[in-house]
């Protein structure tokens, strides 16, 4: 993702008249930096330098550091299939943890947990969302969708006896029930 630009703002107090202003990154000296409010968009971890010089050639000095952290890339694992007839809940978790708050909703904005793992049992194929922030404010997101198969039901036909004089191998036959097929 892009990083936004940062502004910076060199206050001077007194105000001063025409005063010397020579900015700096990381020690060294940006001569595209000028002013008292000057834009950057680092894309590492960056300390930013003002040199004020008055015009009696008395100098100040202030720095600020402007932190990058390391992108967040958040990626949810569970199982993807929740077959109609499970009784157990699935689990989803959501990576990396260490560090971050979470906030999951489902497709209805039902809210179902703020870890990094949460249970669910879905009646009917559900994505799971989730917004992970870092210690830093920045933030990422990601969807999940968990597949519930339509519902059937089998049955098996055949004779229920097979007496011990019978040569011939009985023969079953399993049957999907078409009317509960949805």
């Amino acid at each position: 993702t892009d990083n936004l630009p940062v502004q910076l703002t060199a206050t001077i107090t007194p105000a001063l008249t025409n005063p010397t202003i020579i900015w700096s990154e990381n020690g060294v000296v940006n001569n595209d930096l000028v002013g008292t409010i000057i834009q950057v968009d680092p894309t590492s971890t960056t300390t930013y330098s003002v040199l004020v010089i008055d015009e009696f050639g008395c100098e100040e000095e202030a720095s600020f550091v402007v932190t990058v952290p390391d992108e967040l890339i958040l990626t949810i694992e569970g199982n993807s299939i929740y077959c109609f007839n499970e009784t157990d809940p699935i689990l989803l978790e959501a990576s990396p943890s260490v560090g971050i708050t979470f906030e999951w909703s489902d497709s209805s904005g039902t809210i179902p947990g703020n870890g990094s793992t949460i249970s669910v049992s879905p009646d009917v194929s559900e994505i799971y969302s989730v917004i992970g922030t870092d210690e830093f404010g920045c933030m990422d997101s990601t969807t999940f969708e968990v597949v519930v198969p339509d519902p059937f039901a089998i049955s098996i036909v055949g004779p229920t006896v097979n007496c011990l004089t019978d040569e011939d191998p009985i023969e079953l036959e399993a049957l999907v029930d078409p009317d509960s097929v949805q």
